[in-house]
Parts: C-alpha cells; structure tokens; sequence
C-alpha cells in the first residue's frame, strides 16, 4: 500500500522542536514525537540531497542533525523505540525499563547503515542512540536489507508496518525496490488490516525539515557564472546537437504503440531530464561561485530538455519544429549575472524556478510523451510528477525512458582543450604540494618541530589557498592520518572514533615510541581548478634515516603496496 506525497502538518511540532535543538539526541527524540504523532512506524533519512550529491549543503543535512553522523554515506531508520541511558550500577532496572519501552511498534531501535569506511566512526558519533549496521553493499541497498529484516519480517510487529520518507531525496531506483520489497510482504494481506504501508512526505515540509524548526537553513542560491569556452572546450551548441542526435534516435527506436500513441500514429515528444548536477554544468558551461555544494562549483538546479520532430512531409505548416527546447530551474538569485542572462540568452536557456519542474511542468506533459529519466541518479519525487500525468493503468500518455542520460558519455569523451586544462592544474596542484611538502620536511626534520594532525592538515591546505594559480575550492576535507591513525578509513580528527587519540608527526626516535606519536603520516588531499580536479594520496615517513629510519616491517608492506600497484599497470 503506497500514500503518495502525503503533506505534514507543519505547525504540529511539540514546543521543544520550536527551539534551537543542541544535540542530535535531542532531535532524535523530537522526530520520534512526531513518528508518533503521525502515526508512522518509521523514517528513512538518507545523507543525500534531490541531486544525490555526496556532500549536500547544509540545508538537506537531516543525517547529522538526527544522527550525529557526519560520514558521506549513510542511511538512518528512525523508530519510535526510545533507549534508556545505560547504567552499569542498575542493569536488573536497565533491563526492565527497555522491556517496557520495546512494546508494540517500539520494539525495533533506530539504526544507521553505512560501508565499511565509516564503521568506527559510526559507532563514536552515534553513540548508543542508533545501532550501526556495516553493509558491504552499500547505504542504500544495505537500508533495505535491513527494512526487510528488521521491520518487515519482524514477528511482533505483525507485518504491520507505516514507513514514511521524502521521496525528493531518494533515488528512484531505491524507492521502487522498496515499494517492490513491501509489495511482496503484503501478498495474500490484500483484504486484510495486517499490511505495510509506505507513505512519501511532501518535500516541503516533511519531517526532518519541520523538526529543525524555523531557524533551519535556506536553501543555497549561489549566483552561477559562465565557464569560459577555451577551458571547456565545447560551446553550449555543439552540446546540444549531440543531446538533440540522441533524443532523436530515441524516438525512433520507441515505435508508437510503446509509447501508448493513438492510431493516428503521431510523433511523440520526448522530454529528457537531467538532475544530477555536474552534468548540468557540463551541458551548460556554468559553475556557482562559491559552490553550492560543498567542496564543488555546481549550482542545484534541474534541466529539462524537450524535443518534438514534427517537420515530416505530412504536415501542412511551412516551418519546421526539428528543434530543441532547453529549460533550466533554479532560484531567481543565481540569474542576477549579466553575464549568465546573456550565456542564457546567446544559447535559448530558457529560465524557471527552482521548484517549477516538480510542481508544474511534469505535471502536465503533452500526450505521447517520452520522458527520459536515469532512476539511479533521478529522485523520487521527479519521477512520481512525471507518472502523475497517467490517471489510470488504460489511460498511459507518458512513457518513462531508464536509462543514462547521454551526457554520461560525452562528459566522459575529453576534448584537446579538457585533456590540455587536466594536465595544467596537475602541474599546478603538484607546484602547490612541492612547496607544501618543502615546508613539512623543513618543519619537522630540520627544526624538529612537531606538529599534530591538524597542523599538518592546515600546512597543506594553506599551501594550496595561497598557490595562486586558479585554484577554487579544495576537493575534499583534507585527510591527515598519523602512524597507525593512517589506517582507518576516511579517518579525521575532528570526528576521530571512541579510544583513537589525535597523532602528533615527529622525527624523534624517543617520541616516536610514544602513544599517538609517528614519524609516518598518510596525507589525502586535492584541489579543485578552473579545468580540472586533483586527488593526491601520499605517506610520508619523517623520521631521521641515521638514528630513526623506518623499520623493516614498514618498508616490506609499502614496497608490497608498490609492486602491487606496478603490476596493475
């Protein structure tokens, strides 16, 4: 059973959740409130946005804010089971208090999903608030595995379950296994009350967004600024052909009667629609300065591109409509450039708000219409405004096309001037490491300094903002790992797991014995540039090679990683 797009009430918040909210614990029982309240069993909170980016801006950071999970991947599962804090001095009332909270629909504890990378963190920033659960297959699918295990095929809830999720920031492809998942787990329950329901909340006010209050952020309207033709190596036109090529093949290999066209055998009109936002830079020649996303340039937006070959001999018109129709949606504030209104204008880039596509546009497509999606990397709630169009199963207008859309390839396709711009910012980027790397030697073996992760966090990144050759963003938090700390995944200091001390890089033989001191240290970092990104992953060992020289057990595994790495080649 599905209830689609159902709106909360966005007034209904508990007094508490009108305030600012301090800890994710906090949060955590507020949303449990409202669970309650609402009549839902459960709640998936994703760590993705409507463009499934990695990092999302702050504005669609419901993970941490619930959570206290910061990683990159991960899914929440809150329930309205509630832990008592822990008391080591009183497990027999421990033990009593959970049995009378785990009644009902309360039985099941929320809990995080995540990959190995995020595993230790995981546990240090949830703390007992939510179980960790590691999938080797990922948040996503490892979240309905767990759905399944845990709510679906839990006895003592009967099969009876409300799972509630914004559709606006799940990928279609996980919203339909999930519908897939409860479909199976209702056969035979038909006409019974014992069925799971699945209920899509308003993007505009679900949930998580309702419980951070008033004070919760906007959404980023960054302005976008034009990426130079002689760095991008394409004009916007040539683009549009080879999209314009692929659509109009796509036409013809869907014949009529697959579209659902009426005997008339009309032309349909296709409709592609991109949502993941680097290929709408890439399509566009644009980027935000600074980035909407974090640790990037691109700007939240949608594209629509629409075509309609109707110039056949047929036709009684004299001019032809073999052309394309670009739309772009974004908020108002990223068009103030007028350099961007003339970009948009020189192209045919028409211009809507943000939100218009979901509202309205997809809403009211044309009869035989194609629509061309890629559900991995397209949301829900797109893909549930485009199937809004058919009314019932013997009235289908729209089609839905699945598939990549053809700027997966062509971004993948570099041109001389992309490849020329690539190998630039390496040399850039490698010009900013050598004097990052000078100072880092100079520091600690020839002052015998020593400086702790952070330091030398802050060495490298300060190194790369003052090397003034183009560079616009860093890639990525910067990873600094000392000695053993090397070893754990995506490790960062600021969020370093329970028992894992901060290292502090040294070239001292006596320190270097010491806990939490190392003269290794493993540096992740990059750089966004004008033309290209960087990812460089270094460990280096600092020690003094007559009295402290790496020992035998460190050179034998780093020249294993080496030959392994040669064979590869």
């Amino acid at each position: 059973m599905i209830s689609t797009m159902t709106a909360l009430r966005c007034g209904s918040l508990t007094e508490s959740s009108q305030s600012s909210l301090t800890s994710h614990s906090s949060a955590l029982s507020d949303v449990q409130q409202q669970l309650s309240s609402l009549g839902l069993d459960a709640y998936l909170v994703p760590s993705t946005d409507p463009h499934l980016t990695e990092y999302p801006p702050v504005v669609y950071r419901h993970l941490p804010f619930v959570s206290g999970f910061t990683g990159s991947a991960g899914c929440a599962v809150i329930t309205q089971h509630k832990p008592r804090p822990r008391s080591p001095a009183n497990a027999k009332a421990n033990a009593n208090a959970n049995a009378n909270a785990n009644s009902s629909n309360q039985n099941v504890k929320s809990f995080l999903v995540t990959d190995g990378r995020y595993e230790l963190q995981g546990v240090g920033e949830c703390g007992d608030a939510l179980d960790v659960v590691i999938s080797a297959r990922g948040a996503e699918l490892g979240a309905l595995d767990e759905v399944e295990k845990k709510l679906l095929k839990n006895e003592a809830l009967g099969g009876c379950v409300k799972i509630g999720l914004d559709p606006s920031l799940s990928s279609t492809k996980f919203c339909e296994s999930l519908i897939a998942l409860v479909n199976r787990t209702n056969i035979g329950r038909e006409n019974t009350n014992r069925r799971t329901e699945i209920v899509f909340t308003d993007p505009k006010c679900n949930l998580l967004s309702t419980a951070r209050g008033p004070d919760a952020p906007l959404r980023p309207a960054n302005r976008f600024v034009v990426m130079e033709e002689n760095v991008a190596g394409r004009s916007v036109g040539d683009k549009l052909q080879d999209i314009k090529s692929a659509m109009k093949e796509k036409v013809s290999s869907n014949d009529n009667d697959a579209a659902g066209a009426p005997s008339d055998h009309t032309t349909p009109t296709i409709s592609l629609i991109i949502t993941n936002l680097d290929e709408i830079g890439y399509l566009l020649n644009l980027r935000t300065d600074p980035g909407d996303i974090e640790f990037s340039r691109l700007g939240i937006s949608y594209c629509k591109i629409d075509y309609n070959n109707n110039n056949n001999s047929s036709s009684s018109s004299s001019s032809s409509s073999d052309e394309l129709s670009v739309t772009l949606y974004a908020d108002e504030e990223k068009f103030s450039s007028s350099e961007v209104k003339a970009h948009l204008i020189h192209n045919g880039i028409i211009t809507k708000s943000y939100d218009a596509l979901i509202d309205s546009d997809l809403r009211s497509l044309n009869k035989q219409h194609l629509v061309w999606v890629d559900k991995s990397n397209c949301n829900y709630a797109v893909t549930l405004s485009i199937l809004s169009n058919n009314h019932t199963p013997n009235n289908k207008k729209v089609k839905i096309i699945d598939m990549p859309t053809p700027l997966n390839l062509m971004k993948a396709q570099k041109n001389s001037y992309e490849l020329n711009e690539f190998r630039q910012c390496h040399v850039q980027d490698g010009a900013a490491y050598a004097n990052f790397a000078s100072k880092l030697f100079k520091t600690v073996i020839e002052e015998g300094t020593d400086l702790r992760e952070e330091q030398v966090g802050d060495l490298v990144d300060n190194a790369r903002r003052s090397f003034d050759k183009g560079i616009k963003d860093l890639s990525f938090p910067s990873i600094v790992g000392v000695g053993s700390n090397g070893a754990i995944v995506h490790y960062n200091y600021k969020t370093a797991p329970p028992g894992v001390k901060m290292g502090t890089l040294t070239s001292s033989k006596e320190k270097a014995a010491q806990e939490s001191y190392s003269s290794s240290v493993l540096i992740d970092s990059g750089a966004h540039y004008n033309g290209g990104t960087t990812d460089v992953t270094r460990t280096w060992y600092l020690g003094d090679m007559k009295s402290n020289p790496p020992s035998d057990f460190l050179v034998q595994k780093y020249t294993q990683v080496l030959r392994g790495m040669i064979n590869l080649r």
